[in-house]
């Protein structure tokens, strides 16, 4: 069989095996005597679930279809339905239609398939029948999007409120403010470390070992950041690691050490000040000097620099 006549008859086994998918679902979901928990509903209805598709890609793979829809809106999968040619993933709507996401694999090499597809297409299917077919990401917007670094953070297209993860603590040590989270990914421990604006005294860190959740009750208090030269400083809050700008919640490392910025509040004035480590547990040592002066009498910054954020770009050998 020739190359055309083969992908002529792929592409018939494709239509077929679609509407045999469709049938397969309008049969499971009119079964009244199946069980409820076959398909878990998802708390989201159709309009919902084409505003999150369409910021879905033609070609994504399937594994970051599930991190956009699992991990950072929520979704439960019910399930893939198939065969090593092709396949749906099926999420199950609050209003009773389904989303459907239709699947090619990489390359037909073995009867094994699902977890390793692209994205074909996308539709909200009702009783079996497609309702609407969901205009994917264009290609321009695709060419917009900067490809994301691995290991760290992805922009999400929505927010889902996951609940309290660093409180305030009981006694006298933060039990006024916790709040202003800076996140960085600590190969020293294989997890996350966070510093943090907690007052009293002003900052604090804590650890998450789990590397895919960083919800309630994964992180670990560990108390306010060690410092070598506490004189130097004084008191000082809201402290924020330098970062690498080419991977997004990964610390810069500069000649080997790291770099912390912090508020420091000396003599009723606010300045910004930075601190090197060998490790991002600390100690941190301070420079002498805040990195930028409060301005002349005039100025508009004459009384007190405040809320850094700071990156490191080595091409440049410059802070920003």
């Amino acid at each position: 069989m020739k190359r055309g006549e083969n992908i002529q008859a792929l592409n018939s086994q494709r239509l077929m095996k679609d509407a045999m998918i469709s049938i397969l679902f309008a049969v499971v979901v009119g079964q009244q005597d199946l069980p409820a928990q076959r398909f878990r509903t998802n708390n989201i209805d159709q309009i919902q679930a084409i505003k999150i598709a369409s910021h879905l890609r033609p070609g994504m793979p399937e594994q970051e279809v599930a991190k956009v829809l699992d991990e950072q809106n929520g979704l439960k999968c019910g399930g893939d339905a198939g065969d090593n040619i092709g396949w749906t993933r099926v999420y199950l709507l609050s209003d009773g239609c389904f989303l459907d996401l239709q699947m090619d694999p990489k390359e037909v090499t073995s009867p094994h398939w699902g977890g390793n597809g692209l994205l074909r297409s996308a539709s909200i299917q009702s009783n079996g029948l497609k309702i609407v077919s969901i205009e994917l990401a264009s290609a321009e917007e695709m060419t917009k999007e900067k490809p994301e670094s691995s290991g760290g953070f992805s922009i999400p297209h929505s927010w889902t409120r996951r609940g309290l993860i660093m409180e305030r603590q009981k006694d006298e040590q933060g039990s006024g403010v916790s709040g202003d989270p800076c996140i960085v990914w600590d190969e020293a421990i294989r997890g996350w470390r966070m510093v943090l604006f907690h007052d009293p005294p002003g900052h604090a860190q804590a650890i998450c070992l789990n590397h895919d959740d960083l919800g309630p009750g994964q992180w670990k208090y560990e108390g306010p950041l060690p410092v070598k030269n506490p004189k130097v400083v004084g008191g000082f809050h809201k402290p924020f690691i330098v970062m690498d700008p080419d991977h997004p919640n990964h610390a810069a490392k500069i000649d080997g050490r790291f770099s912390l910025l912090v508020v420091n509040f000396k003599n009723g004035h606010k300045q910004i000040q930075r601190a090197w480590s060998d490790k991002l547990a600390g100690p941190w040592t301070f420079e002498s000097d805040p990195i930028i002066p409060l301005g002349e009498l005039d100025d508009f910054d004459a009384k007190h620099t405040d809320v850094v954020t700071g990156y490191y770009f080595p091409e440049r050998k410059e802070f920003l």
